[in-house]
């Protein structure tokens, strides 16, 4: 650290736990909504799982088939001052 600089404070860290906590909750929350409407995903999980959908760059993915494409909720943590972003993608068949 150069000389003058400080230390993060605690609470920043705090606060970034509880983010990171808050975007899970918000994935886990909209996984169970499209259950409802979608049925069972074809895969929910973190990218260590086999049927993880290796051309998204996420944290955790649900992947459900949508006529010729799929619709994927995927939840990324970019950690560049805490951007998280929880996304809905239709994207291509595997």
């Amino acid at each position: 650290m150069r000389p003058g600089a400080t230390q993060p404070t605690p609470h920043f860290a705090i606060t970034s736990d509880k983010k990171q906590a808050d975007f899970e909750a918000l994935f886990t929350t909209a996984v169970h909504y499209a259950k409802a409407l979608l049925g069972m995903p074809l895969f929910a999980g973190i990218p260590d799982e086999a049927g993880f959908p290796r051309e998204q760059w996420a944290d955790g993915a649900a992947v459900w088939k949508a006529g010729n494409s799929r619709l994927l909720i995927r939840q990324k943590h970019n950690d560049r001052e805490l951007p998280l972003d929880l996304c809905l993608v239709f994207a291509p068949p595997a």
